[in-house]
């Protein structure tokens, strides 16, 4: 497992270089996500082609491993998690679009971690980015699920 505090640019795919090679992995799970929704982190124009360069330095790698995305999840408002962050998480709909996008084209299957949680917001933690246990699990649940239909 690699966490990290990065957003999708030209560093993020050196780093990503560097962390695939203490593989081999046959199976990689990933998300570039809630870490490049400020305005201008991302340069406008650059979110297809930098996440497109992403999954070709795995697959550079890695070219017979399983790849699964992982869309990010939503973002609600401090201390009301019945309500979407207006500042936000239009941001966060908008990257995962343009994620789907790159994923489609190069068929790897995505885990729809937004719409699973936005149907699930009750289990947000309430200070935005975060969700509580039971959340965590249902995550989990669809991770297992989608790795062992790849594996199998």
């Amino acid at each position: 497992m690699w966490v990290n505090p990065y957003h999708q640019s030209e560093n993020l795919n050196k780093v990503l270089d560097r962390v695939l090679s203490q593989g081999p992995y046959d199976l990689i799970h990933f998300n570039v996500g809630l870490h490049g929704w400020q305005e201008g982190r991302i340069k406008k124009g650059t979110f297809i082609p930098l996440t497109r360069d992403y999954v070709k330095v795995i697959k550079s790698r890695y070219p017979k491993a399983k790849l699964i995305w992982a869309n990010s999840t939503p973002v609600t408002e401090k201390n009301n998690v019945a309500a979407l962050d207006s500042e936000i998480n239009p941001t966060i709909i908008e990257h995962n679009r343009m994620a789907k996008l790159v994923m489609d084209e190069m068929n790897i299957p995505i885990n729809d971690f937004y719409e699973l949680l936005d149907r699930n917001r009750k289990l947000a933690k309430g200070d935005r980015f975060h969700w509580t246990r039971p959340a965590y699990d249902l995550l989990a649940d669809m991770v297992t699920q989608s790795v062992l239909r790849e594996i199998n």
